[in-house]
């Protein structure tokens, strides 16, 4: 278990494009999910976390996209399922 140690420093970008670290989340449950558009498996729970994403509350969920070639594939990925949540 890694409870109690500080998330890795690794930075991502929002969906503006703004790069951000797990840091910025401090004291807030946060899901992170590293997922790809090429990937069956993430792809069948993807629905799963829209839903949970939907949900609002505290929970913060991070789908954190491993595709190289980059937002736009993503981007179309998610308007193609019809996730309303995701970003």
């Amino acid at each position: 278990s890694q409870a109690g140690t500080p998330a890795p420093t690794i930075s991502f970008h929002d969906p503006q494009g703004r790069p951000v670290t797990l840091a910025a989340f401090r004291g807030r449950p946060v899901l992170v999910n590293l997922w790809a558009t090429w990937c069956a498996p993430f792809i069948v729970e993807m629905p799963s976390l829209d839903r949970l994403a939907a949900r609002g509350g505290d929970l913060q969920v991070l789908a954190l996209s491993q595709d190289l070639e980059g937002r736009d594939k993503v981007d179309r990925f998610f308007r193609e399922q019809g996730y309303g949540t995701l970003q």
